[in-house]
């Protein structure tokens, strides 16, 4: 898994992600805004995706209450919090749905 954000490159508004790797701290990182300024990014502006690398098996679950989610969620959550201690808690919300 990889916590990225968005920030903007160019003058014609084109983007490009930026991973955190595992060291990185956010307060130490910059978005660039349409108006060419370089603000630290929030909480908010993470999202999170899974990198696959070649030969990977992948499986799908589109079912939003499936087995393995309810199994899991608990352990992401943990992992997210652990990675980012240094976020109260009251400032993000992880949601498991039973």
């Amino acid at each position: 898994m990889e916590f990225y954000y968005v920030t903007i490159v160019d003058s014609n508004g084109n983007t490009k992600d930026v991973v955190l790797e595992r060291s990185d701290c956010i307060k130490h990182k910059t978005i660039r805004t349409h108006n060419d300024h370089n603000v630290p990014p929030n909480i908010t502006d993470l999202k999170l995706h899974v990198r696959n690398k070649y030969g990977d098996t992948v499986e799908e679950d589109c079912s939003y209450d499936s087995w393995f989610m309810f199994t899991v969620m608990d352990r992401v959550a943990k992992a997210i919090c652990k990675a980012f201690y240094w976020i109260p808690l009251g400032k993000f919300t992880i949601y498991k749905y039973s």
